[in-house]
């Protein structure tokens, strides 16, 4: 394909209203062709062209929350530029609470359960009952999690304790030791979630 070349710009604000409340976002835009193809056929297939990042945070005493929105632009699969992906827009939610020597943070990806595409790709494929040769197309891979049943997101959550331990002693019995654990779905279609117990010695 030759050389390329590639530039953009980016915006990025922060607004804090409130002690306990900020405001983020971040804007850019890029371009990208191949320097030695002719103008009309020298995109670059897959390059992403703009992106919108936002997001609140909220920290009021033990409890603090994020919740933030990414939004990927269409974008060209092929150099002429006349097919082009469409956009990706992903809500996640974290959250977190402390009270003395304890943390538990929780977070989901994908809130809305949003069924865009995480990328996409045009070529030559063939279905049953289609020709031969087969057919120009574009192909999409969804972004996780791909649930059809019923709504759903992918989640974590975490369980700590902080605290210190003199020499010789020994977990609190109503300790288990540190263990992790993680709970999938059918392959390929279903929730993850993961858990996290943990000890830390001062």
């Amino acid at each position: 394909q030759g050389s390329s070349r590639r530039y953009g710009v980016e915006l990025t604000g922060f607004l804090r209203p409130v002690d306990w409340l900020a405001f983020d976002a971040t804007y850019t835009r890029s371009w990208a062709d191949f320097r030695s193809r002719p103008s009309g056929s020298d995109r670059i297939p897959g390059a992403i062209e703009s992106v919108v990042s936002a997001g609140a945070t909220v920290a009021a005493g033990s409890f603090s929350g994020s919740l933030r929105v990414r939004h990927f632009g269409a974008y060209p699969v092929i150099a002429e530029n006349t097919q082009r992906a469409g956009g990706t827009t992903l809500l996640n939610l974290g959250t977190s609470y402390e009270w003395d020597f304890f943390r538990v943070n929780i977070t989901v990806i994908n809130l809305l359960d949003s069924k865009d595409s995480d990328i996409e790709y045009f070529f030559r494929s063939r279905l049953p009952g289609e020709p031969a040769a087969g057919v120009e197309d574009v192909h999409s891979h969804p972004v996780a999690p791909r649930r059809s049943a019923q709504p759903s997101s992918r989640g974590s959550s975490s369980f700590s304790f902080r605290g210190s331990l003199d020499s010789g002693d020994s977990l609190p019995e109503w300790m288990p030791s540190p263990v992790s654990s993680a709970i999938a779905g059918p392959p390929g279609r279903g929730r993850v979630a993961s858990s996290r117990l943990s000890y830390q010695k001062a």
